[in-house]
C-alpha cells in the first residue's frame, strides 16, 4: 500500500505530535514488507532497534560498512545482533577498502571528505535502496542534531522518491539517553570515552566531541563539512487535499 505522497503534509500533522512507539506501530501496520531501516549503530538508532523489538515489529536493518569504521563499531554490531537475536545485513561500496585507496590515494578522507563519503555511504545506499525493493525508509535522525536537520519532517521523500520515516525527530539528546539508561539499552562503546557523535574512523571523519558544541561538533574535525549527505535532498511532497479544506 505505501504513502501517497500527496498525503505526507496531513500525516505530518499528526506524527509531529505522536511518540515514536505510535510510529513505528503504524509503519508495522501500514508498510509491512514495503520499509527498512538504515542505521549506524549510534544511540538513536539503538532506541528504534529496542522499541521495534519490545513491539514485536519486524523490519529488516542495514548497515553501511563503509571499510573505515572503529573495530568497536563492528564488534558492537555482534553484540547487537546477538542480543535482540537479528541480523543486520550489511552494506558495502563498490570497492573494498584496498582496492578504494589503490585507486584513489590514502587519506582520500582527509584531502576530500565529500567524495569520500559520496563513494562509500550515498553511492553503496542508494544503488541498494533501488535495487532492494523497499520504497520506505526508517532513520534515527533527530531535529536537535545539527541546523541542518532542524526543519526536517516526520515523514520527507528523498531524491530518489523514497520515503524517509524519523519517529525519533522531536526527541532530544537527554530524552535518548533517559530511554538507554532506563531500559538497559546496549550502546556503543565509544560514547564512554568522549565520543558524541560516531562515524568512520579516522580522526579527520569522527574525533571527541561535545555535547555543548552540538552533538555532531566532533565529526569532519577543521572542516566545514556538516553531514555525509545520506540524510540530504529531503522534501515533502504538498498535500493537494490540505490545500482544498
Amino acid at each position: 500500500m505505501g504513502v501517497d505522497h500527496n498525503e505526507i503534509g496531513h500525516l505530518n500533522k499528526f506524527f509531529n505530535q505522536a511518540p515514536p512507539e505510535e510510529i513505528l506501530k503504524w509503519c508495522g501496520k501500514n508498510l509491512s514488507g514495503e520499509i527498512a531501516m538504515t542505521s549506524s549503530l549510534q544511540i538513536s538508532g539503538m532506541v528504534i532497534l529496542d522499541l521495534l523489538h519490545k513491539a514485536g515489529i519486524d523490519i529488516p536493518v542495514y548497515f553501511i560498512d563503509t571499510g573505515f569504521h572503529f573495530p568497536e563499531t563492528l564488534d558492537f554490531k555482534e553484540k547487537v545482533e546477538k542480543h535482540y537475536d537479528i541480523s543486520i545485513n550489511t552494506i558495502r561500496p563498490e570497492h573494498s577498502k584496498d582496492k578504494f585507496e589503490r585507486m584513489f590515494g590514502k587519506e582520500l578522507h582527509d584531502r576530500d571528505p565529500d567524495f569520500c563519503c559520496q563513494k562509500n555511504k550515498i553511492e553503496p545506499q542508494n544503488r541498494f535502496m533501488k535495487e532492494s525493493g523497499f520504497t520506505h525508509w526508517l532513520s534515527a535522525i533527530r531535529k536537535d542534531q545539527s541546523k541542518s536537520r532542524a526543519n526536517f519532517d516526520v515523514l520527507m521523500i528523498d531524491e530518489n522518491n523514497f520515503v524517509r520515516v524519523h519517529p525519533l525527530l522531536n526527541w532530544k539528546w537527554d530524552n535518548v539517553w533517559e530511554y538507554i539508561n532506563k531500559n538497559d539499552v546496549p550502546f556503543h562503546p565509544l560514547y564512554s570515552f568522549g565520543y558524541s557523535s560516531i562515524g568512520c574512523a579516522p580522526e579527520s571523519c569522527t574525533s571527541k566531541g561535545s555535547f555543548a558544541s552540538g552533538e555532531r561538533s566532533g565529526r569532519w574535525k577543521n572542516s566545514t563539512k556538516t553531514e555525509c549527505g545520506l540524510h540530504q535532498k529531503l522534501s515533502v511532497a504538498v498535500d493537494i487535499h490540505a490545500i482544498n479544506r
